[in-house]
């Protein structure tokens, strides 16, 4: 028989499943979200949501909404409106990735963007509304 106490203990994490799915469509026509979900099967956890159109998170996620850690890609598409970022048109960031944190849907903190592996911006955000952008510093290489 199973202790008191124990069960208390396991009753939150019981009850807070974690199940992997996919999800069609999700967000936005033509987007697909695969990953973890609650059991109200929304996203919860690790899971990546990719559109047609070349858009892609992949990070955390809670309550359905890109929570935590995780990278957007902004495909080498014009026209596009990144709605994480205060609905920032995509010109200025064609394919790039974005790395940060996200709250809430929007992105909050200090993100990376970079391509090809280098970085390119230091983007400052505030509950998703761009607060500065900063080009970081190149290191220069002492020739001998």
């Amino acid at each position: 028989m199973m202790a008191k106490w124990l069960w208390w203990v396991l009753l939150p994490v019981l009850s807070s499943a974690v199940y992997a799915a996919e999800i069609r469509p999700y967000g936005e026509q033509n987007c697909v979200y695969q990953g973890e979900v609650n059991k109200s099967a929304k996203p919860e956890g690790m899971g990546a949501w990719s559109c047609h159109d070349g858009r892609v998170y992949t990070g955390h996620f809670k309550n359905g909404m890109f929570e935590g850690h995780g990278s957007y890609v902004v495909p080498d598409r014009s026209g596009l409106v990144l709605n994480p970022f205060g609905g920032m048109n995509s010109e200025k960031l064609l394919g790039m990735t974005i790395e940060g944190t996200f709250h809430h849907n929007q992105a909050d903190g200090v993100l990376v963007a970079s391509k090809n592996g280098e970085q390119q911006l230091l983007l400052k955000f505030e509950h998703g509304q761009l607060a500065s952008v900063n080009v970081p510093k190149v290191k220069k290489s002492r020739k001998k």
